[in-house]
């Protein structure tokens, strides 16, 4: 085998255990465990390596058959052991594979022997080379996710902050063709500039490979009439498997690539709607597990710990629990119940929490709430303030212990745990709902995350949803939002009656957007760390994971109502905005499809639910002349429900008629149907 300094281990030596387990013909087997009687050798052709700096390879270097039985390895010194406790080897489960390659799709000669070469979108992975020329010729290839007006390569977004290099270097052996690729390190990447390729490199001398965990079993689909959503979808798609490596990353260009515990709680519930990632989770929620502090803090990184923080801790308790909501495995649940009560245990003895109120100290990147609504579009300085935030999340992670302890039939903690969340809710009512309208600082995210975490009383509802409504009206249907807030954003809109504004905020291509991050000339294809297109991240998902559960909840109208998909709501929300969608979630219980279109004054709808599922079904209807058919059979007529055995009629209301299904396949048609405008 040959070995490199890993992931997380860069400045340690490199060392490995080995068991091999062997299963001969004849049928006997035998095992083979790495001791002192292996051999190893300091040298061969990897002259440098670094995960996020490159690889250097010398091919002049090469030792024939080094691996092959019969190797002259006399030269070659034992191998030293070290102590190892195997109690804590455990199975990763989810390999990290390659699952594309392709060529470039175009290349620019910018100078003298420089090319820069465009794969179209910006991956994580590396490339594959053929080239043919003398040996001792060097060849330099150095990646980033853009490229300047002029196409010469635009690697500011790696080298700033926290720089990495992202450079490979190969010297030919000279003789023949020669096909190489680095086995030690990643780029994240979609241009790659090459220098000192002997003749003229052309697109076929290059291929990418995009790699990432192995959680594309199954997929979920989203397409519709618009294209800026469509490629908001792929957007998503791309950005958030990018990050998948044995844990979710922050980003995957720069010297950083780090488990960001508030970067993977935004981003848990719309990767797994978007893919089969419930082994990558399970195992991640081992890592946040590992760094649990001993007064049941769990810090900001996992792997790696950190100081202890509320919003980013939270994960601790919210990962675990949308993995719940996804699949409806109680496992989840007694597997995190008792961490998950000391986290929300060690915020309620914090000397800085009295009266339910987490009174947090100012600092940035230091204290119990050190970061906030990180990067809101509209500034620091419009963040909700820092002992609101906190209380906020005190609260959720409360609330959600709460619900754990009434799967775990505890009664006494549920108890516990309601009485605390109640009070906390009652604490944040009681200091920070102004007027009856709004929270803290009137902010979108103040507002948005209140809604969102079922913070608002009942009687207030609408004027908080008014206050959220008015400020982006005020703000020309732009968002003002960080990463916290984003995620709120949308659901707070769209579950209280407004899809029409969320839809206006997701369908911008102008500064702040999302649409403003995949619309701009040098954009990469994927989405950013800030909203402004400055020199960071071009690859960070925390910001999209949101829209990206919105497209299929609010506009193809697929949403989850129970854990595991045991029910569900089937609502095409923004039915009048679109001429046509089609979506398809792959849950744990099949293939849930929602495709609708509007013809001229008809609304036609398939709809696909799986065994074992019910839904609830919003079937839009206009005015007292709307019929709704399922098939040949009318359902609805004259404003008045018709029989149907497999159909439940619920209710009338706002605009839509519910009905209760079963599994099965269903094709509505709604005639007689008004079209709105467009918002």
């Amino acid at each position: 085998m040959m070995l490199a300094k890993g992931h997380l281990n860069q400045d340690e030596n490199k060392k490995a255990v080995c068991q091999l387990e062997i299963w001969f013909t004849d049928g006997t087997s035998m095992t083979v465990i790495s001791d002192d009687s292996w051999k190893t050798y300091l040298g061969g052709p990897i002259t440098y390596q670094h995960i996020f700096h490159g690889e250097h390879y010398d091919a002049r270097k090469e030792m024939p058959g080094w691996n092959l039985p019969g190797y002259d390895d006399s030269g070659w010194a034992s191998a030293t052991t070290l102590s190892l406790d195997p109690t804590r080897l455990k199975s990763q489960t989810e390999p990290i594979l390659v699952h594309e390659e392709f060529h470039p799709v175009s290349v620019k000669n910018v100078e003298d022997g420089v090319y820069v070469f465009d794969f179209g979108k910006n991956i994580s992975g590396w490339v594959e080379m053929t080239v043919e020329g003398a040996a001792g010729t060097e060849v330099i290839l150095t990646f980033g996710e853009r490229a300047y007006a002029d196409g010469r390569l635009n690697n500011s977004s790696n080298i700033n902050l926290m720089p990495a290099k992202q450079e490979c270097r190969y010297i030919l052996k000279g003789g023949g063709i020669e096909i190489w690729e680095p086995r030690f390190t990643y780029h994240g990447f979609r241009f790659m500039e090459v220098r000192g390729f002997p003749g003229v490199p052309a697109i076929e001398n290059f291929k990418a490979r995009f790699f990432h965990s192995d959680i594309t079993t199954f997929e979920s689909t989203f397409k519709s009439s618009n294209d800026l959503f469509n490629r908001l979808f792929e957007a998503y798609r791309i950005t958030q498997l990018g990050n998948m490596m044995g844990f979710p990353t922050d980003c995957n260009q720069r010297a950083e690539r780090a488990g960001w515990l508030a970067d993977a709680a935004v981003t848990t519930e719309s990767a797994l709607l978007y893919f089969d990632a419930l082994r990558f989770y399970e195992k991640y929620i081992g890592d946040i597990l590992d760094v649990e502090a001993e007064d049941g803090n769990s810090g900001v990184l996992a792997p790696g710990g950190g100081h202890a923080e509320i919003i980013w801790g939270s994960a601790c308790i919210t990962i675990p629990w949308d993995l719940y909501k996804n699949y409806g495995d109680t496992y989840i649940i007694s597997k995190v119940y008792e961490r998950s009560k000391r986290f929300v245990n060690w915020i309620s003895n914090l000397n800085e929490t009295k009266d339910f109120i987490v009174h947090a100290p100012p600092g940035l990147g230091t204290g119990i709430v050190s970061w906030n609504d990180w990067l809101s579009a509209a500034g620091r300085e419009n963040n909700p303030s820092n002992d609101y935030m906190g209380t906020l999340f005190y609260f959720h992670t409360a609330n959600i212990v709460s619900k754990m302890a009434r799967i775990m039939e505890n009664h006494a903690d549920y108890f516990t745990y309601s009485t605390l969340a109640n009070n906390i809710r009652d604490a944040i009512n009681g200091k920070y709902l102004h007027d009856g309208a709004y929270y803290d600082n009137n902010a979108q995210s103040a507002n948005a995350l209140a809604l969102f975490f079922g913070i608002v009383p009942e009687e207030n509802r609408e004027n908080v949803v008014q206050s959220l409504v008015d400020d982006i009206a005020e703000r020309q249907n732009h968002l003002s939002t960080g990463c916290q807030g984003t995620r709120a954003l949308l659901p707070a809109l769209s579950d209280n009656d407004h899809v029409d504004k969320a839809f206006a905020i997701t369908n911008k291509t102008a500064y702040p957007s999302l649409g403003y991050m995949i619309s701009v000339p040098d954009a990469p294809g994927t989405f950013w760390e800030h909203w402004e297109n400055k020199d960071y991240s071009k690859n960070h998902p925390f910001m999209g994971g949101s829209t990206a559960t919105w497209l299929f909840h609010h506009v193809a109208g697929i949403k989850p109502l129970s854990a595991g998909f045991d029910t569900i709501q089937l609502k095409p929300g923004a039915y009048g905005l679109l001429d046509s969608v089609s979506g398809n979630v792959a849950c744990i219980k099949g293939n849930i499809i929602s495709s609708w279109k509007n013809e001229d004054d008809r609304f036609i709808w398939h709809v696909q639910v799986p065994v074992n599922v019910k839904g609830h079904i919003y079937i839009p209807v206009e005015n007292a002349e709307s019929i709704i058919m399922e098939g040949a059979d009318a359902i609805w007529k004259n404003g008045r429900s018709l029989h149907q055995e497999d159909l439940s009629f619920i209710e009338r209301k706002d605009g839509f008629v519910r009905f209760l299904i079963g599994s099965g396949s269903y094709d509505f048609v709604v005639k007689n149907m008004a079209r709105k405008e467009d918002q």
